[in-house]
């Protein structure tokens, strides 16, 4: 998850605040400002100035705390905002408006790099059937146990997110057809391998394209989708390249 920044308008604020206190530092040394405040209290002892100025400076330090705290807290509540708005509520995996933001941008690095990138899109195999059956409760358990799966075999370098529904999509970074051909069999075997609730077991069919980034987001996405439509038509559980 991309971290969250200081905004141009905040940095600028921070400047000022510096800018402002570096001029009041230089001000307060000139006028000898310290030595004035210690005549001006000895001049007027019953005023017990003496007591009342350690006051401010601990005020000082306590609003500082205390806007320290709650810059905290809202960095706190920033995160949490950024993250549910790029992850699916129900895998944690990321969402379709993220992956399509991040597919973007590989296109755009692949067209400076010339280094290849493959798109995978996945199909659980008959899982109306599941829902239909064992009820959305068994469908939803597949679906996050599925996310599992991708969250442990993908590579770190590789961006999982739930596409909708039943459909995932990966973005494996400088990946030419026989790497992903790896990924994909290493995927569909531990799919085939995972057990759900109810003994329940999935299949699923993927459609793979690798691409250089000569080619629209629409058009590639579409060639996956072709080739998963392949894959469904030859009898499911299967990968299907472009």
């Amino acid at each position: 998850m991309k971290q969250p920044t200081l905004t141009k308008k905040a940095i600028i604020e921070m400047i000022i605040i510096v800018l402002v206190n570096i001029g009041f530092f230089w001000l307060f040394a000139k006028i000898d400002m310290l030595e004035k405040l210690v005549e001006f209290s000895e001049d007027h002892e019953d005023w017990e100035l003496d007591e009342i100025i350690p006051v401010f400076f601990t005020m000082a330090v306590s609003l500082a705390y205390f806007a320290y705290s709650r810059w905290k807290e809202a960095m706190g509540f920033y995160r949490t905002a950024h993250r549910l708005s790029i992850r699916d509520s129900l895998t944690d995996l990321y969402n379709r408006r993220y992956f399509t933001e991040t597919l973007q941008q590989e296109i755009s690095n692949c067209n400076r790099s010339k280094l290849p990138f493959t798109l995978i899109l996945i199909d659980l195999d008959d899982f109306k059937r599941i829902n239909d059956t064992m009820g959305h409760e068994t469908g939803d358990d597949v679906l996050v146990g599925f996310s599992q799966v991708l969250s442990k075999e993908l590579r770190k370098s590789d961006t999982a997110a739930r596409w909708g529904g039943e459909e995932f999509i990966i973005l494996c970074r400088n990946t030419d057809n026989p790497s992903a051909q790896m990924i994909a069999d290493k995927l569909l075997n531990a799919l085939r391998k995972k057990i759900y609730p109810k003994d329940t077991h999935v299949t699923a069919t993927m459609g793979i394209t690798t691409s250089f980034g000569n080619e629209t987001m629409e058009i590639i996405i579409k060639k996956a989708d072709d080739c998963l439509y392949t894959g469904k038509s030859r009898g499911k559980n299967q990968a299907v390249f472009a």
